[in-house]
């Protein structure tokens, strides 16, 4: 046999075995390649009897040359991978093996295989169909990741292991089944897989990993076995077609968000076993309108369809699809979860009873409908984003207890006029409607729905808070006071309407204030420094404003 012939049959069983260099196969893909056409000539006088000497392996594919007379092989279209090479066994499909392997349709893989390595398969698009052997214990890490033809997956029970996403982004994947001896569903193992229908998970599996199903929009439902005991961080998220979830008693553990953003799940069921939640678990779940807990769960309970801890002081879910426009804290609850009323969308009106103590970050955030808030006396913080963008509401009334607001927590609300808080608060207190914190040296939060197109902060404000006028959509001109030292951070985003900036001061004092960043309302307003007598305006350009007579602002 000649020098070119012995290099192709070498070729070949190579690619059988699954021991090809990411060179040879770059090689393979380009005509031009240099390796290559040294030995075309060999290539086209190869018998055909000689060419498909592996024919038990696979088919070989070919592409004609352009003179039309001869043939390169460019790759393999299905692959039969042998149990045995030179009298020992096959065990293993090495790392990368067949990674980014357009031209590979399907595989059949033997018995004698138990390991398929990491990344084995990536990025064989075309690859339809996959057959296992029943000696096959694990599967790597993304071993058939963005493997976007693939459309169907039977994993026999002889595995035990499947790496973390190793089908992630399988975009065409729709039907899953699952061994019985596969103890975890790992992370992000079936992430974005957005086409998949049907799962079942054998009666091993134990855990749910973090974002195993993340995304995978077209899953309407999954029966989750009875020995799985905990659902990880997200394991749901995102599937958009999930109508109904049911938790057995053998979950113990419900991650964070595990199930949010699930737009069409109407209902939860949570098992008697599961004794942690984690925040955003079901929240929202734009059609959620029962969560239902079983009634020996010593950890949570089931109000009306909303989640609370067992003995009720924490509402830690309010189930966002009900149609009800008015809502009543019960009396007993001392905490508002976060995200526990978020995207609320159809509530007009929320009773904080003064056993309430404190409202987490993002509680009622986006709750479009809502017009009024009243956070009673018992009230003593307001986290971050607690009420941020809830479009429609025009009035906050705070309790005399509140003594923490947590940044943004009244932030780009279009409608906000009116921010009153009680006389006899210690921290807090209101000037026109607006948050200042006691001793009138913060502004916190401007009411950013007022009409006013000028407002002038008032003397002794040292400090403008981070996001204190976002998104202000009428003022056009502010005048700050030279007593300010800092403007936070996003303090005039999107304030696009906003045109000119009075400063009481010189030029030289602006300069020593200290202005966070995301400030572009700011940075592209016209900036004029106060002089109070004509004769003292300087000839150099700049821009100069004062008050005249009638305490108007006009400019020099």
């Amino acid at each position: 046999m000649g020098k070119g012939r012995k290099i192709l049959t070498a070729l070949i069983l190579s690619f059988c075995v699954c021991l090809v260099s990411a060179a040879v196969l770059a090689a393979c893909d380009s005509e031009e390649n240099s390796s290559v056409s040294s030995t075309q000539s060999d290539i086209s006088s190869v018998s055909t009897e000689e060419s498909n000497s592996c024919a038990d392996c696979g088919e070989l594919s070919y592409i004609l040359s352009e003179d039309k007379t001869y043939y390169t092989v460019c790759g393999i279209d299905s692959l039969v991978i042998p149990e045995t090479y030179q009298g020992l066994p096959v065990k293993e499909i090495g790392e990368y093996a067949f990674y980014g392997y357009d031209t590979l349709t399907s595989i059949v893989i033997p018995d004698s295989v138990t390991t398929i390595s990491a990344n084995a398969f990536f990025g064989c698009d075309n690859l339809v169909s996959v057959v296992f052997g029943n000696g096959l214990t694990s599967i790597g890490e993304f071993a058939f990741y963005d493997c976007n033809s693939l459309t169907s997956v039977v994993i026999p029970d002889s595995v035990t292991s499947i790496g973390n996403v190793a089908f992630g982004h399988c975009d065409n994947l729709k039907s899953v089944v699952f061994g019985d001896n596969v103890t975890a569903v790992g992370d992000a193992l079936f992430t974005s897989c957005f086409s998949l229908t049907s799962v079942v998970l054998g009666e091993g599996v134990t855990s749910i990993g973090e974002q195993a199903f993340y995304d995978c929009a077209g899953l309407m439902g999954i029966n989750i076995p009875e020995n799985v005991m905990t659902i990880d961080k997200e394991a749901f998220a995102y599937c958009e077609a999930l109508t109904g979830i049911v938790i057995p008693d053998s979950v113990t553990s419900i991650g964070n968000g595990a199930f949010s953003f699930c737009s069409k799940l109407k209902s939860a069921t949570v098992g008697n076993g599961v004794t942690s939640i984690g925040v955003r678990a079901f929240s929202t779940c734009e059609s959620l309108t029962s969560i239902t807990v079983g009634e020996n769960n010593s950890a949570y309970q089931s109000i009306d369809g909303n989640l609370y801890n067992k003995n009720g002081t924490v509402l830690i879910q309010y189930a966002r699809g009900k149609k009800d426009t008015d809502f009543a804290i019960p009396n007993n609850v001392s905490t508002v979860e976060e995200w526990a009323f978020i995207g609320c969308s159809n509530l007009t009106s929320v009773f904080i009873p003064d056993s309430v103590t404190e409202i987490k970050k993002q509680a009622f955030y986006n709750c479009d409908d809502l017009t009024d808030i009243e956070i009673s006396d018992g009230v003593t913080t307001v986290g971050e984003y607690a009420f941020a963008k809830c479009d429609s509401l025009t009035n906050v009334a705070l309790g005399k207890g509140v003594t923490s607001i947590g940044a943004c927590a009244f932030s780009t609300c279009e409608s906000l006029t009116n921010i009153t808080v009680d006389e006899n608060n210690s921290a807090y207190q209101s000037i026109d409607g607006n948050l200042y914190t006691k001793d009138g040296t913060v502004l916190i939060q401007y009411a950013i729905g007022k009409a006013d197109e000028v407002f002038t902060l008032p003397d002794g404000v040292t400090s403008i808070d981070d996001s204190a006028f976002v998104g202000c959509p009428n003022l056009t001109g502010i005048v700050i006071s030279k007593s300010v030292v800092s403007i936070g951070n996003g303090a005039f985003s999107a304030c696009n309407q906003l045109t000119n900036v009075y400063y009481r001061g010189t030029a030289e004092e602006w300069k020593e204030i200290a202005i966070g960043y995301v400030n572009i309302g700011l940075d592209l307003a016209t900036l004029y420094y106060y002089i109070e007598n004509e004769a003292d305006v300087p000839t150099d350009g700049g821009n100069y404003w004062h008050y005249d007579e009638n305490g108007e602002i006009a400019v020099w």
